[in-house]
C-alpha cells in the first residue's frame, strides 16, 4: 500500500479565539404566562355541544343483547376462521 501526501493544501489557518462574551445566567422564574391560554378558551367555548341524542343512541347500542347483529358476528367470525391458517 502506498500513500501519497498532498502537499500542495494550505494548512487550516489557527481558530481565533471567539470574541463572544458568555451570557450572564439568570434567576428562575416564578411564574408563568399564559398568553395563549384565554384564545384556548375561546376556541373551547366556541365548539359545539355534545349530541345527547348520539350519546343516547350510543349507550342504547351498547346495552341491546341484539347489537352487533347476529349476521355481523357470523361473518366477522368467518372471516377469523378462514385467515387463522395466514396468521401463523
Amino acid at each position: 500500500m502506498e500513500i501519497k501526501l498532498n502537499a500542495q493544501v494550505d494548512p487550516l489557518p489557527p481558530q481565533a479565539k471567539s470574541q463572544a462574551k458568555p451570557r450572564a445566567v439568570s434567576e428562575p422564574v416564578d411564574h408563568v404566562t399564559l398568553d395563549q391560554s384565554h384564545a384556548l378558551d375561546q376556541r373551547l367555548h366556541n365548539e359545539p355541544p355534545v349530541r345527547a341524542d348520539k350519546v343516547a343512541s350510543a349507550k342504547a347500542l351498547v346495552a341491546s343483547s341484539d347489537y352487533p347483529p347476529h349476521e355481523t358476528i357470523q361473518k366477522i367470525a368467518n372471516l377469523l376462521a378462514r385467515n387463522l391458517d395466514r396468521a401463523e
